[in-house]
């Protein structure tokens, strides 16, 4: 059995691709949610929308950085 090492040069690239892709797709899980529905003080749910736009950011910028 061949170990994922072998045909990738940066193991780290790998892991930061799953964990880019994994927060993109839990942000936009979220807004699929509808945060905004669960709670009607406006406050809360502007840091939930905050919170959710820089996990995307995060995730965007994580395989931005594994792309280069």
């Amino acid at each position: 059995m061949a170990r994922i090492d072998q045909y990738v040069d940066d193991r780290l690239g790998i892991y930061s691709v799953l964990v880019g892709v994994f927060l993109v797709l839990t942000a936009l899980g979220t807004l699929a949610g509808q945060p905004w529905n669960t709670d009607p003080t406006v406050v809360i749910t502007l840091i939930r929308l905050v919170g959710v736009v820089a996990v995307l950011g995060i995730g965007t910028g994580l395989l931005w950085l594994a792309g280069q």
